[in-house]
């Protein structure tokens, strides 16, 4: 669950299922599920609101990103570690993705894309972000790398501006786009070509998201 707020699957404001779906969902027993809800909250990233309109919701994420841009601030080689992850496992994804990915996941791709262009808040921005890189993943057709995808994005704490930064829009868009070329003409070494510059485009934002947290 930390991986999926942290990768912006999930935002603030959004509801949890309830525990018995989540539980279903995520394979744990009710025990397990609560407890580790019990540590999310703990650590900020979730908060629990009685009555009929209640349930377990994404907290605003100022907490646990300062607690995690201090981390990868006092160790540039933890970062640089998630980084080389996420590269050697994206670069498979694409190029198994530019084999097999279907007519359907072409258009989920370029849906995503839409998505990205209409974005009017950050949120809105990180939700179709990981949903480009969930679809991109699927599209591998193996759920190994695509758990290990979903891993790896989320073992970064996605940029996180309260106003959307036009700029990171258009880079993104444009990586997408080198990316989703590539993965359509069934280009494997340029669609891992295209990941890798990708993931230089997230360390150059990663460092200006640590550079602006370092007064807080």
């Amino acid at each position: 669950m930390r991986s999926r707020i942290q990768g912006g699957e999930l935002a603030a404001g959004d509801r949890l299922p309830a525990q018995r779906e989540l539980a279903r969902e995520l394979g744990v027993a009710r025990p397990t599920l609560q407890h580790a809800l019990r540590v999310l909250q703990d650590q900020g990233y979730v908060e629990t609101r009685r009555g009929a309109s209640g349930g377990t919701f994404v907290r605003a994420l100022d907490r646990p990103a300062e607690v995690w841009f201090e981390t990868v601030r006092n160790d540039v080689a933890e970062l640089e570690d998630i980084l080389a992850f996420r590269s050697a496992i994206e670069c498979e994804v694409a190029m198994r993705a530019a084999y097999r990915r279907s007519e359907d996941d072409l258009t989920q791709l370029r849906a995503a894309q839409a998505h990205i262009a209409a974005a009017t808040s950050s949120a809105e921005f990180r939700r179709a972000d990981a949903v480009f890189h969930g679809v991109l993943a699927a599209a591998s057709g193996s759920p190994r790398l695509e758990e290990a995808a979903r891993r790896a994005r989320g073992e970064l704490f996605s940029p996180i501006d309260r106003a959307l930064r036009p700029q990171l829009v258009r880079a993104t868009l444009i990586d997408h786009g080198l990316i989703l070329d590539a993965v359509t003409e069934a280009d494997p070494e340029r669609a891992a070509a295209a990941v890798r510059a990708h993931i230089e485009t997230t360390r150059r934002e990663l460092r200006i998201a640590v550079e602006r947290t370092t007064d807080i």
